[in-house]
């Protein structure tokens, strides 16, 4: 696209951007990026930036032009973002996490993207701006817009989200080897983790099912089920391909 250079984003591993439609505009797009945190430098955290921008797909004879690029919306990116639809059935949730235990729900309606007074959660652990924690580590909502979960490296968090008040709560907490990849079944209540496992026979990266049907941190963790053999020989198992194979 001619106005397609310069944008932000990059450096990141996955959930570095997201494309949301306009709701009352077929032809434009909202372009969501979370510059990552792979190549993070001490004292440069003010360009770790998530912004968006806009592509109008009626200009460029059909096929598109960037209209408004790189609008800031918060410092302190962590490819942690996702959109959920609201409770109305109109709106949209954008919601994102920063280097602590904050998570941001902002709207999207028929007038456009709300920047100003998201809705803010304290959520979960606190990760005291420890990149090493949030470096890479999927983030998915289910099906049903009821909930949300992460991968930190070596546990994972589930959080109930309200889609009607943009509030997530009632976090849970589950440790594991190392962990990666996350998925939801269709119906929302299986939960999926690419994860290794201290195992002689099997230490590579292997699909986890949890059940969080009974939302109990005890019953969720003990609902454990390996469902795949290691994903990759000779590596740690990254997310690509995992999340169609789920659904």
């Amino acid at each position: 696209m001619p106005n397609g250079f310069g944008l932000l984003g990059g450096g990141g591993q996955i959930n570095t951007s997201l494309i949301i439609p306009f709701l009352n505009d077929t032809s434009k797009y909202y372009l969501f990026v979370s510059k990552g945190l792979t190549i993070h430098t001490p004292g440069n955290e003010s360009t770790y930036q998530y912004s968006y921008s806009v592509v109008d797909m009626q200009l460029n004879g059909g096929l598109g032009d960037v209209v408004n690029k790189n609008t800031f919306i918060k410092i302190f990116a962590n490819e942690k973002m996702v959109a959920v639809p609201n409770a109305n059935g109109n709106d949209i949730w954008w919601i994102c996490r920063d280097w602590t235990n904050n998570f941001y729900s902002y709207k999207i309606t028929c007038l456009g993207f709300q920047t100003s007074n998201p809705v803010i959660s304290t959520v979960g652990y606190s990760v005291n701006n420890n990149v090493n924690i949030l470096n890479g580590g999927d983030l998915k909502a289910s099906p049903d817009g009821k909930y949300i979960a992460i991968c930190y490296n070596n546990y994972f968090e589930v959080y109930q989200f309200n889609n009607a008040t943009g509030i997530l709560s009632n976090p849970i907490k589950i440790p594991t080897d190392q962990c990666y990849g996350v998925e939801f079944s269709s119906n929302s209540k299986l939960l999926y983790i690419s994860q290794t496992f201290n195992d002689p026979d099997f230490p590579k990266a292997q699909v986890a099912q949890y059940n969080i049907a009974i939302y109990d941190s005890a019953t969720i963790k003990n609902s454990l089920v390996r469902v795949s053999q290691p994903l990759i020989p000779n590596g740690f198992g990254q997310p690509g391909g995992f999340a169609t194979w789920a659904r």
